[in-house]
């Protein structure tokens, strides 16, 4: 895998995988492409690079078992099945495949003797993977607050207006679009050969530079991830945060009725607001950092802040579920009667 340098990064691989990954396969030292660039490390060592992984797998792990619990729990028990749990199944589903398919399979590369080994249609899925679960988390992410919005500020037209038929359309939707979003990603996956070594990988050069196609990516995900879901998400609350502080919701129902619909929506900003937390900072640090290059970090060593943002971000795909049971009165009541009594 020598002759990759640092311009050829990739961060578009892996949610989690957002630092120097290598394969543990044998004990020299070379030079391997990872997600965030090039970085030469000797393999007979208990790396950085092998406890990242492992932390990976480990949150992923955590984020197969919660999200599962959390379909379950809405599945099993008709009281659970309301149309902002709709979008709450969604997510929780998106995060589900992301942590049980693409963090195994994406890292398994990085333990194996010839690198990716998965062939040619495994590496699209993969990767597709990523892009679509990505998507879709950020898309129902703002269903789930516009909903809470609608719900708040005029719940007898939301009310009437809304169905569970109708908020599964609406996610048959979003998935769509998530998929639509992610064809470059599916376009451009190519099994690359180095030497002896396969990389599953973006290869666009046969249409754009690689550099060229990088930095627009990277442009693109920033803009598209944090940008426009902010500019509906803050909005949105400010418009909420006013109507519940100011008196401005229509009493048209029971205290008990409007107690749990303000609950829900404690529960829902929660999730927004952890969300933006957790992946704003690494799509800023990959932006100024490969995108305009303004900072650098020189080769064989560590960024500490890349690290950290990223570490912040790999949390994301399995807390979903515990804040749901802090914060969602229902569900920790029947997490705890699946986890209980089965």
């Amino acid at each position: 895998m020598s002759g990759i340098n640092a311009s050829q990064m990739d961060p578009s691989h892996d949610f989690f995988a957002n630092w120097t990954h290598v394969s543990t396969a044998n004990s020299t030292n070379f030079t391997t492409e990872a997600p965030t660039g090039t970085i030469s490390v000797a393999h007979d060592t208990f790396t950085t690079e092998t406890i990242s992984i492992f932390v990976e797998l480990v949150l992923a792990a955590i984020g197969v078992l919660a999200n599962s619990l959390v379909i379950y729990v809405i599945a099993r028990y008709p009281e659970m099945r309301t149309v902002p749990n709709v979008f709450v199944l969604n997510l929780a589903l998106a995060d589900l495949l992301y942590c049980c398919e693409f963090v195994p399979v994406w890292n398994a590369q990085y333990f194996l003797p010839n690198g990716w080994i998965f062939g040619q249609a495994v590496c699209t899925t993969t990767r597709a993977l990523y892009g679509i679960c990505g998507n879709a988390s950020i898309l129902f992410v703002i269903a789930m607050s516009i909903e809470r919005y609608q719900a708040v500020a005029d719940p007898i037209g939301h009310h009437q207006r809304s169905s569970k038929k109708r908020t599964w359309l609406i996610s048959a939707a979003l998935w769509l679009m998530s998929v639509i979003f992610t064809i470059h990603i599916i376009a451009f996956s190519k099994v690359k050969t180095y030497g002896t070594t396969q990389e599953c990988r973006s290869d666009p050069t046969s249409v754009v530079p690689y550099e060229d196609y990088m930095q627009g990516i990277l442009i693109y995900r920033f803009v598209a991830w944090c940008i426009l879901p902010l500019s509906i998400l803050v909005p949105c609350y400010a418009r909420l945060y006013y109507k519940l502080h100011q008196g401005d919701v229509i009493q048209t129902d029971s205290a008990a009725a409007a107690k749990s619909r303000h609950r829900v929506t404690r529960m829902v900003t929660v999730v927004v607001a952890v969300f933006t937390v957790s992946w704003m900072p690494l799509h800023i640090v990959y932006l100024v950092k490969y995108g305009f290059h303004l900072y650098s970090i020189p080769e064989g060593h560590h960024d500490p802040l890349e690290l950290f943002v990223a570490m912040l971000s790999s949390t994301n795909s399995m807390i979903n579920p515990f804040l749901y049971a802090l914060l969602g009165d229902k569900f920790r009541i029947y997490m705890k009667k699946v986890l209980c009594c089965g």
